[in-house]
């Protein structure tokens, strides 16, 4: 399955990757919305998220997300769900960045398809390196997460690698691989171009669950600013 074998690319310079780890400088924001056509088990919907990151000193960033999922002709498969973490560097260089990351998560869109509706608490723990690739930039990283609801446990792996490919346009690509109980594992990859904008990035991107356990693929835009 090519999702197992997937190199990922963006063209975001390193520090600004959404929800990956790396650190905002004290006082700086990172916030990202998204909407995305979609279809669970051949059903239409629309997923839509909103996040936002913020430098509170030079190793310390918090963050906030909301995730809305809604399927207009299978209403019991909508979701909702949020969550708010505290991320913290661990190490870092001019190449290197370590972090560790903690915070509350409520509702099973949060979680995609496999999501728990209960409260409970998110770890994640990650790597990432920067890098020149032919003058452009380029960065590689990888997260493990554990989530734990009252009425789940949910472990995943996120992968991700990046590289610009203009000085305005880039290309980004993510894996996500996911087990637990009581739900089904999941797998899925995600492509992405990016135009950058003054401060502000423009989205084009597909995503798809690669695992035998239900069908679900989306199309989606995405607007970002930093400031």
């Amino acid at each position: 399955m090519w999702g197992r074998a997937l190199v990922c690319l963006s063209v975001l310079p390193w520090p600004l990757a959404s929800a990956a780890p790396w650190v905002q400088r004290e006082g700086f924001a990172y916030a990202r919305a998204s909407i995305a056509a979609e279809t669970l088990d051949q059903e239409p919907g629309w997923r839509s998220d909103a996040f936002l990151e913020y430098g509170v000193t030079d190793r310390w960033t918090a963050t906030a997300k909301l995730e809305t999922v809604t399927h207009p002709q299978v209403p019991q498969e909508d979701r909702f769900g949020g969550r708010v973490t505290l991320r913290g560097s661990v190490f870092e260089n001019d190449v290197l960045s370590v972090t560790g990351e903690v915070g509350f998560i409520q509702g099973a869109a949060i979680g995609g398809r496999n999501g728990c509706d209960t409260p409970g608490m998110e770890w994640r723990g990650g790597a990432a390196a920067s890098y020149k690739i032919l003058a452009r930039n380029a960065y590689v990283f990888g997260e493990l997460v554990r989530r734990d609801h009252e009425a789940c446990l949910r472990d995943r792996v996120e992968l991700g690698a990046g590289l610009e490919l203009t000085q305005a346009v880039s290309a980004s690509a993510q894996i996500w691989i996911e087990d637990g109980e009581p739900a089904a594992p999941s797998e899925k990859a995600q492509a992405e171009l990016i135009w950058r904008r003054g401060d502000a990035d423009y989205s084009l991107g597909y995503r798809k669950e690669l695992g035998d356990a239900f069908e679900e693929e989306s199309l989606f835009l995405a607007y970002a600013l930093r400031f």
